[in-house]
């Protein structure tokens, strides 16, 4: 990959994996070095997809797996990632109480259903496409996103109004 590929690469896809990232972790520091570390296996791996919807799927998984394997290679940012998926309920930029319960039910999710519905609902891939992504079968991601509703729904439904 050349310098210019690189930094085209960089331009048209650095916000929506920033914002992914963002979205896993829920800690700024952690997203910048995760996404530093990705952006590193870019620039080295020799043949990139030339395909738009390809590269950007391709993209989303080279982060996805750094981030699995940042939280891999020490137990202490497994812990961090819970303790900042809690405190960003608590810190989201709109304050009202039915943002906070939101943000408190979808941080109680797994780590895979919260891709699941990020990548399916925010970003607009098809299961498919997510199931590329996160190495499942696609009727697998169609399960997990319909129990990781499923769940949301029933939560809501429990809170007092």
């Amino acid at each position: 990959m050349d310098e210019a590929q690189f930094n085209r690469i960089y331009e048209a896809y650095s916000r929506k994996l920033y914002n992914y990232v963002l979205w896993v972790t829920r800690s700024r520091p952690m997203c910048e070095d995760i996404l530093q570390s990705a952006f590193v296996k870019v620039w080295k791996y020799p043949m990139v997809p030339q395909v738009e919807r390809e590269l950007e799927a391709w993209l989303f998984t080279v982060v996805r797996n750094t981030c699995m394997d940042h939280f891999r290679s020490n137990s202490r940012h497994a812990r961090l990632r819970t303790e900042f998926s809690a405190e960003s309920a608590h810190s989201h930029i709109d304050d009202s109480a039915e943002n906070r319960m939101t943000w408190e039910m979808i941080a109680g999710l797994s780590e895979d259903d919260r891709t699941v519905i990020y990548l399916h609902l925010k970003m607009g891939y098809n299961y498919r496409e997510v199931g590329r992504i996160m190495e499942m079968e696609e009727n697998a991601v169609r399960v997990r996103a319909f129990r990781a509703l499923k769940k949301l729904r029933d939560q809501f439904v429990e809170e007092p109004v």
